[in-house]
């Protein structure tokens, strides 16, 4: 078998079957990988430009992984290319060469109304619409009017100013240069804009695994699964930004934005329609920032209050046997919670349906699971399983996501490698799909773990709507939630989404997750990252895994200061995978790899963890009602309920260095605990009076404070009412 892409399946990692430039520049040298299986023959790839003749390029590697060297091309035009193998032959793949044109100011400029109009050259403009905030396009078609060289005026608070020196600026923040690379057709395949923005720190993005500040840093802008240790790749990519000196930047449309904040800071898109990019631009501080940013991209939704509860989980309760046990633990050791997660539940093929023997008593299950005050959530993924009967309706009906040719897009890679996709765009996709899930709802089912949604893989697949995979790779995660809440609420559940996935906009279909990360320190360290920089990015009810997804048990301390950190997110929940995995390939059978504190406690011979985490859960149901009322706040009026310190005091620069602490709510401030051995850490206090909420001590705010903290407690304090 022949594989091979044009592009990468991700940004992290080479995978030997890809295009390299994706789109070469006139001069640049091409290279074309690819992977051979169950073949032994030596692949042979051929290559023709339009009115030029055939090329034979034989392949050169050790048996499985084959380059082929296309060398440079002296001018713009299309080559195509097909790679042969044995008698098997891929389909034809087209790739443009390109010209780079640079333009640092505008060839003419044109004003009519609110409106600029700044002409960059080989018919492409970039028009600069006025309202309350500076909406910027940029196109081949020019809107002219009346001629103007440069101008001058107010703007949201600040000044925009248009033509001159660099191409325009909005107050600290100067656009310097716009770089479109041209087809032979002439049509922009990718553009760059290229500024300079005074600043400290660059806040936004999505959810940051490495750093809240994303100054000095990049991002892809796609939407990346990798498991464990995700440092720079993010599953939400966010394509909104702002900075420490008042700029907001929301890049608007799925096409990914590539983010780089070096010296000057470059945001790089590839074109998907006769719109090249649509940025919308706005000043402030913070907190208007986001409250602008919502009203462009989505009011959050507020969640029913029994997500604030304890949350249940473990991929290992895969038995109705298992899930009573859950029960019986729970009454035993006093432990509150509100939700129970199922992820083996079902038949593990078409994801809809009880399995049988595992959950023969299924239908009691669940009357006394909710007798027991729990609300049940059921694990799923918007792949269609190889083999299955969902497979083979798809196909027939034509369900799933397609390659360009029409034929069905099967996953490439990773974990559900062979899979097709659903696609949510076809309403007709959607009643199938729902209709086989009704059932779920009848029987009490009032939320799903809308697990995956990152395998849109291919570029230049289709989905129904006509979206093309550049597009679809950051939409389809918010399709498939959207089309889960939509069944819901349809179908008259107050339910929710629990989704690891997302982009710009999710926030109006809550709730997310960090996804998976292994019982480690650093990990905890990447998870606080993770919540800062997701909240500061619009996404509102955002939980991870109390200590960690997968590798081998954490230790006491850690999984004390992770469950710690827990109860003070929008969303506390421990869960596990299933050992053996990726960081615990063996391991004693009698260690069951379950997260429960009763579990730990029994594990390491230490009833002290459970007591400990025990304390922590009934806390958290204590302030059920004051997360809550925070919540509705926090929805209604654009502020996040996990808020960075630089929301409510945005004139501290302090305040904005404290990337590790947040306001829970408007009266709670949280700094947790995430280095091994501490048994304390420096709280910076803002401006207030604030009361450790554990030992009632209190600090005066605008100064830096040691805080003890043993393994009981975790450094939170209460605004003391002036």
């Amino acid at each position: 078998m022949i594989k091979h892409f044009p592009s990468q399946f991700v940004s992290f990692e080479n995978d030997f079957c890809s295009r390299t430039p994706e789109y070469p520049h006139i001069g640049e040298n091409v290279r074309v990988d690819c992977i051979i299986e169950n073949n032994a023959s030596v692949p042979e790839l051929e290559y023709w430009v339009y009115g030029g003749e055939n090329v034979k390029v034989a392949g050169k590697g050790d048996g499985r992984r084959y380059s082929f060297e296309l060398g440079a091309f002296k001018e713009r035009c299309f080559v195509n290319y097909r790679i042969s193998c044995g008698g098997e032959r891929s389909r034809i793949f087209t790739f443009p060469v390109c010209e780079i044109k640079r333009c640092e100011r505008f060839e003419a400029l044109y004003f009519r109304g609110d409106s600029f109009c700044g002409v960059l050259g080989d018919g492409y403009c970039v028009n600069l619409d006025l309202g309350e905030n500076l909406n910027v396009s940029c196109s081949g078609s020019i809107r002219r009017g009346a001629y103007t060289i440069s101008a001058d005026l107010p703007l949201c608070g600040t000044r925009l100013k248009v033509g001159g020196r660099g191409l325009w600026s909005l107050g600290k923040c100067r656009v310097t240069a716009i770089t479109l690379e041209l087809n032979a057709d002439g049509a922009a395949v990718r553009s760059t804009v290229e500024t300079e923005i005074e600043r400290n720190h660059v806040f936004g993005t999505g959810e940051r695994f490495d750093s809240v500040d994303q100054n000095g840093k990049s991002t892809s802008g796609q939407v990346e699964e990798r498991c464990f240790y995700q440092e720079e790749i993010t599953y939400i990519p966010v394509p909104f930004f702002f900075t420490d000196t008042g700029l907001g930047w929301y890049c608007r449309g799925t096409v990914p934005a590539a983010m780089d904040f070096g010296d000057k800071v470059t945001i790089t898109r590839e074109s998907a329609g006769s719109c090249i990019f649509e940025d919308t631009l706005f000043c402030g501080e913070p907190k208007q920032l986001l409250k602008t940013y919502f009203a462009l991209s989505g009011q959050p939704e507020l969640p029913p209050e029994w997500v604030y509860g304890v949350w249940l989980s473990a991929n290992g309760w895969n038995r109705t046997k298992e899930v009573y046990e859950v029960l019986d633990e729970m009454r035993e050791n006093s432990y509150p919670a509100s939700v129970l997660v199922l992820e083996p539940w079902s038949d593990e093929s078409t994801f809809h349906e009880w399995d049988r023997v595992r959950f023969a008593a299924h239908d009691s299950m669940m009357r006394d699971v909710r007798a027991a005050g729990l609300h049940v959530v059921l694990w799923q993924i918007s792949t269609i399983h190889a083999g299955s009967t969902d497979e083979k309706e798809a196909l027939e009906n034509g369900y799933c996501i397609k390659n360009e040719d029409g034929t069905p897009f099967y996953i490439p890679d990773g974990w559900c490698k062979g899979n097709l996709i659903c696609d949510f765009s076809n309403p007709k996709a959607c009643e199938w799909w729902f209709g086989h899930r009704k059932h779920l709802l009848d029987e009490g089912v009032e939320g799903f773990k809308t697990d995956g949604g990152e395998y849109v893989m291919d570029k230049t697949v289709r989905q129904f709507d006509g979206k093309r995979g550049l597009e679809a790779r950051n939409l389809h995660p918010l399709q498939y939630q959207k089309a889960y809440h939509d069944f819901m609420r349809e179908n008259g559940v107050n339910g929710v989404t629990f989704s690891r996935s997302g982009y710009g906009g999710c926030q109006t279909t809550p709730l997310h997750w960090a996804g998976d990360q292994s019982s480690e320190w650093r990990e905890l360290r990447g998870q606080l990252a993770a919540g800062v920089s997701s909240a500061l990015s619009g996404i509102m009810f955002w939980g991870f895994d109390i200590g960690s997804l997968g590798g081998p048990l954490p230790n006491k301390e850690l999984y004390l200061r992770s469950t710690a950190f827990a109860c003070f997110c929008p969303i506390m929940q421990w869960h596990s995978m299933v050992m053996p995995d990726q960081l615990a390939p063996r391991y004693d059978k009698k260690t069951y790899n379950d997260r429960s504190p009763w579990n730990l406690a029994r594990q390491f011979g230490d009833k002290e963890i459970l007591t400990i985490a025990s304390r922590f859960a009934r806390l958290r149901h204590s302030l059920i009602p004051y997360i809550a009322s925070e919540a509705e706040y926090c929805a209604a009026n654009g502020r996040p309920l996990m808020a960075q310190l630089c929301i409510d005091f945005p004139q501290d620069k302090n305040a904005w260095n404290a990337w590790d602490e947040y306001m829970f709510g408007r009266d709670l401030l949280v700094a947790p605990v995430y280095t091994e051995g501490a048994t304390g850490r420096d709280v910076y206090f803002p401006k207030g009076v604030w009361e450790d909420i554990f030992t009632r001590s209190v600090y005066e705010g605008g100064a830096t404070k040691y805080v003890e903290c043993p393994l009981d407690r975790i450094p939170v304090f209460m605004r003391k009412k002036q």
